[in-house]
């Protein structure tokens, strides 16, 4: 009887399965954390990327560290608040066949309005952004320097598999077969799948 030999694998899925404590709040779950998460991994390479444009006199504060006519350099976040948004209320709303104030049956339905506006927010305070405004005024936006890329990995570091799958060549998922290189054809002419 011949033995077959099996590759090496380990499972490391469980980071990405949900616990019961996971479900027990899926609903009621407020996305501030992610976004606060982000301005503070992206912070560093902000300021690396202000002292290069601005100098080394460049001065970081918070919004309420700031005083009236004060020149300086903060972080956050523009968030685009939307009069229309469709959410629970509306939808509600909808159901129960009730219709907003201003709602135009005439009018081609869109979630962008004049009432939509532009804020700015930081880890403590948020900021309404407005064209005709003297309380904060927007000299220079900038971007954080490119995140550090990761070295390619190598034979030793373990294989990577690459999976490909929604290509549309057709536009019609059965006709697509049709249209799949021969297995004596040349694949790499017409895409490219990549194994380590």
């Amino acid at each position: 009887m011949v033995q077959r030999v099996g590759p090496d694998y380990t499972n490391r899925s469980k980071k990405f399965l949900l616990t019961a404590e996971d479900r027990k709040d899926a609903f009621e779950r407020q996305y501030n954390h992610v976004y606060m998460s982000r301005l503070e991994l992206l912070k560093a390479r902000i300021i690396d990327a202000a002292k290069k444009e601005l100098g080394d006199e460049m001065v970081y504060k918070q919004l309420e560290d700031l005083e009236m006519n004060e020149k300086a350099f903060v972080i956050g976040t523009i968030e685009k608040r939307i009069s229309k948004r469709p959410g629970v209320l509306k939808e509600i709303a909808e159901d129960e066949m009730v219709l907003p104030e201003d709602y135009d049956p005439d009018e081609m339905m869109s979630i962008i309005s004049n009432k939509d506006f532009l804020e700015f927010e930081d880890e403590k305070q948020i900021v309404k952004l407005e064209v005709k405004s003297d309380v904060f005024q927007v000299e220079k936006v900038i971007w954080p320097t490119p995140c550090p890329q990761r070295p390619w990995p190598t034979k030793k570091t373990g294989g990577v598999v690459a999976f490909l799958s929604g290509l549309e060549l057709t536009g019609d998922a059965v006709n697509d077969v049709g249209h799949l290189p021969s297995p004596g054809a040349n694949f790499s002419s017409t895409f490219q799948i990549i194994f380590m």
